[in-house]
């Protein structure tokens, strides 16, 4: 039985393997002319890697806005008088473009740009306290967002409206 199975197991691999089939013949074709590959003619120098400039036009110059700004006034709202401690005050650096200050409560930092007379602030950051009244936190900050241009006349700097020049804020200087 034993020889039986082997000589079955024998015949089933010779008649599985069969045998060999021919594979229809393949062209390969080869392509012996040279490529021609064109270089870019370059007629100008590179350009020169792009660098972030704090003053996007140093030719133009800042009529005095360096220094400490004490809010004064607005032209749309009487704002009262609060705590003198409580006024919103600003700071710019030129040198630096950045712009720090008080809400009246709470701080906060940024930067501003400026071409001309034209003016805006980047996003403010604020410092979030607890703060008795916010109702001039709330005015100066959203006027901040809105300001786009500036005017400085001796010791005070009017910063206005983008939409309409009739809506602005007085500051007056206090320190460099």
């Amino acid at each position: 039985m034993k020889i039986l199975l082997v000589v079955a197991m024998a015949g089933l691999v010779f008649t599985a393997c069969g045998p060999a089939r021919k594979l229809p013949a393949t062209t390969t074709v080869i392509d012996t002319k040279p490529k021609v590959v064109e270089k870019p003619v370059v007629t100008e120098k590179p350009a020169k890697p792009v660098v972030s400039i704090p003053n996007p036009n140093p030719n133009i110059k800042m009529a005095g806005i360096n220094g400490r700004w004490k809010f004064e006034s607005s032209s749309e709202r009487d704002l009262g008088k609060p705590d003198m401690k409580a006024m919103p005050e600003l700071s710019f650096n030129e040198a630096d473009r950045k712009v720090s200050g008080t809400t009246g409560c709470n701080t906060f930092n940024g930067f501003f740009f400026t071409t001309g007379e034209l003016f805006n602030f980047s996003p403010l950051a604020v410092k979030m306290k607890r703060c008795a009244d916010v109702s001039v936190e709330m005015y100066i900050t959203g006027f901040y967002k809105m300001v786009g241009s500036y005017k400085t006349d001796g010791n005070k700097v009017y910063l206005y409206h983008k939409e309409d020049k009739n809506r602005y804020l007085v500051f007056t200087k206090i320190g460099r």
